[in-house]
């Protein structure tokens, strides 16, 4: 069963972003090193990132001058950060379960979210939306990273706003007691 967005959380207005920068963060299952490498190949973006000090360090050693890493900031600084970003990446390690608030809030706040294809992070997205990455595959990241740089402006707001209303329409708490009154009534 999917994750919900919290409904105190409003949809806010789609906008266009004027300090472009990749926002990354989390404390589970997080691909810190590719986000570094991805920060090198890509010098004339700028990227943040929020994580776990212990976790980051562990995986890169080198951190490129145009990515910023912040550590155990508070949650509104964390979120603001989020909602002021252009794009949205979650690199994940592995097919753990891990990230779905950042694909939903991302999402919330009319941002895309990037993410690693796996069978629980697939559910959020449909084909078309182009946010599903290998998981490893730099090239492919940066690639894909560069495509969303390179929109216009119109482009950028009706793909963002494609991801914006599926979230918006198909992971809403009520859904999800549809889904699961559904469930119930199969096994009685």
């Amino acid at each position: 069963m999917p994750d919900v967005y919290d409904s105190e959380i409003p949809f806010e207005d789609i906008r266009l972003k004027t300090n472009r920068f990749c926002f990354t963060g989390g404390m589970n299952n997080r691909n810190w090193k590719l986000v570094a490498q991805i920060a090198k190949e890509l010098k004339n973006l700028k990227f943040i990132c929020v994580a776990l000090k212990a976790d980051f360090e562990s995986q890169v050693n080198d951190i490129p001058s145009n990515l910023k890493v912040y550590y155990n900031i508070p949650s509104e600084q964390y979120y603001d950060l989020m909602r002021n970003s252009y794009l949205v990446l979650l690199p994940l390690l592995d097919n753990r379960v891990a990230g779905f608030i950042n694909i939903i809030r991302a999402a919330q706040y009319g941002v895309p979210c990037m993410t690693t294809k796996t069978l629980s992070t697939e559910q959020y997205y449909t084909e078309d939306m182009d946010l599903l990455m290998p998981n490893d595959q730099m090239s492919v990241w940066v690639g894909n990273i560069k495509k969303w740089y390179q929109y216009g402006d119109d482009e950028y707001m009706k793909n963002t706003k494609y991801f914006y209303d599926y979230i918006e329409s198909n992971f809403s708490p009520q859904n999800a007691a549809r889904k699961i009154m559904k469930l119930i009534k199969e096994f009685d």
